[in-house]
């Protein structure tokens, strides 16, 4: 290891405790933040990377990294959520709790640093990190490749046309599931305007039906 990346690993050992300190504080904040929104995700997750990925993304691409600022994944937040369409949702919740560095649109992936004066302690002031949101389907497509290896090596031209195949299906399978879950609030609708109006024998009897009956009998007595 030469010297700039052995500085670049005593400046992470130094700081590695801010870092944590920094992820938890993160996670809180965007917790806080979609529960406010009325967002339900699968979950918020963030990982401090260990020693050993750090040296390795220095021996990978030693001329992109100078200094440890430069590494700004070294903290990750992933925020997976369950449609496609509260991406843009969640995106505009990131840009107004945190100052944006950069944007790869395309990978849902912001780099971000506190506001100055935004309350937070001032060793985790000045530090980048990562916030990155997925849908569920994309976060096990993420899981998969990485578990794989091909995230690293690259996909196989022997199976590349069926990797490609895999991710449209579950491009459209997205796309389905915010078509599902809008045609259930359609349903309910419905359901709940037949109840109200004593229309009830039009009804067809399923979960949502009897939920909505025994809610409207409730408010009524």
């Amino acid at each position: 290891m030469n010297i700039k990346d052995r500085m670049i690993m005593d400046d992470y050992s130094s700081n590695k405790e801010s870092y944590i300190k920094l992820g938890n504080i993160v996670h809180g904040k965007l917790t806080s933040a979609l529960g406010e929104a009325d967002i339900r995700v699968m979950g918020v997750e963030h990982n401090v990377k260990d020693e050993k990925t750090i040296e390795s993304m220095l021996y990978k691409d030693a001329d992109r990294y100078q200094n440890l600022a430069d590494i700004t994944s070294v903290l990750t937040v992933k925020i997976i959520c369950y449609f496609k369409d509260e991406v843009d949702v969640i995106a505009q919740i990131i840009e107004n709790s945190y100052f944006i560095e950069a944007e790869n649109a395309m990978d849902r992936i912001y780099v971000c640093k506190a506001y100055e004066n935004s309350g937070y302690d001032e060793d985790v002031c000045d530090k980048y990190f990562e916030i990155q949101v997925k849908t569920v389907l994309e976060h096990t497509w993420s899981t998969i490749n990485n578990d794989l290896g091909y995230s690293e090596f690259g996909v196989p031209n022997a199976v590349k046309k069926e990797f490609v195949r895999l991710a449209g299906l579950l491009e459209i399978a997205d796309d389905e599931f915010v078509r599902v879950r809008d045609d259930m609030k359609i349903h309910t609708e419905i359901a709940r305007e037949k109840i109200v109006n004593d229309n009830a024998d039009d009804v067809v009897i399923d979960a949502i039906s009897l939920k909505n009956e025994h809610t409207i009998y409730l408010a009524n007595n």
